[in-house]
């Protein structure tokens, strides 16, 4: 999703929420012509809801387009858009409703047999579902609380309280954070948050990074961390 997420950016920029004929996205995203790769970029923000256009007639960004453009990460209503986008397309909706805890396996062998997706076909939708998902629920947070159980991942370290509602007695906001295309951490708090507890949040990390980071070094294995005061 986050490719979808920075074209909506991208077309917000030149067209705000005014409606536009579909060749006008190829410049916006850079091409020359409304081609192939374009088509497949404009037909995948329609699929998520981002984009809406009726047959025949110019397209305009959905109100969750904008939230994904002008939005602040984090917030209630970014988290709300990133959850509806995610669920729009039928098969991903119906794949969380159906498949949500079972393995790529099954799913694969319920696509390709029942559905009669290629093989290819298959292993891409399961890998847009999961991405989707990950990106739009974290972790496991929304997920256990209809009753599913997730495996902890070990490559995944969790800065979480335990429990959703913060000391302040609102609801929590979990931010999923891409370190790489394997590995994410996750943020959980009451946002948005002052200059001040900014200061102090960085300041606690800091403190406690000796027990989140490992020393590793793929060109000297002898390298030791810095510590850093």
């Amino acid at each position: 999703m986050s490719e979808v997420i920075d074209l909506a950016q991208k077309l917000y920029r030149e067209e705000k929420r005014g409606s536009f004929p579909p060749e006008v996205a190829a410049t916006a995203w850079g091409y020359q012509g409304f081609s192939g790769p374009v088509r497949s970029k404009f037909s995948a923000l329609k699929q998520f809801g981002i984009l809406d256009q009726k047959k025949g007639h110019e397209a305009r960004l959905t109100d969750v387009g904008v939230t994904f453009a002008i939005g602040t990460v984090g917030s209630p209503e970014y988290a709300r858009a990133l959850k509806e986008a995610a669920l729009e397309p039928p098969l991903f909706r119906q794949l969380y409703d159906d498949r949500l805890e079972s393995s790529d396996d099954t799913i694969f062998h319920d696509l390709v047999v029942n559905q009669k997706f290629t093989d290819n076909g298959a292993r891409a939708a399961i890998k847009a579902f999961r991405e989707s998902i990950d990106t739009a629920y974290g972790t496991s947070i929304d997920i256990l609380s209809q009753g599913g159980e997730v495996e902890s991942d070990p490559e995944t370290t969790s800065l979480a309280a335990p429990s959703n509602v913060s000391p302040r007695g609102g609801p929590e906001n979990v931010i999923p954070l891409p370190l790489s295309p394997e590995k994410w951490v996750q943020l959980q708090g009451q946002f948005p948050i002052t200059e001040d507890e900014w200061d102090r949040m960085l300041s606690v990390l800091s403190a406690i990074k000796p027990g989140l980071v490992s020393c590793e070094s793929d060109v000297n294995e002898d390298v030791s961390c810095a510590s850093e005061v």
